[in-house]
């Protein structure tokens, strides 16, 4: 996950879940708190008018 959004960063929730399950049958257990961490840890950033996640390379303060 993590390299998929540094790579595009700005990633589409869907897009971003769908590529998480082609890599694990455990995903949806997995996703959301996971996502929720990064978001926590100031990596990403959500956009809600998107519905998509914005990669941050440094945490914000």
């Amino acid at each position: 996950m993590i390299r998929h959004l540094s790579r595009q960063q700005i990633v589409q929730y869907d897009a971003l879940l769908e590529h998480c399950r082609k890599n694990s049958a455990r995903v949806d257990y997995l996703f959301t708190p996971a996502v929720s961490l990064l978001y926590l840890l100031g990596l990403v950033e959500y956009l809600p008018k998107a519905d998509s996640f914005e990669w941050r390379r440094r945490p914000t303060k």
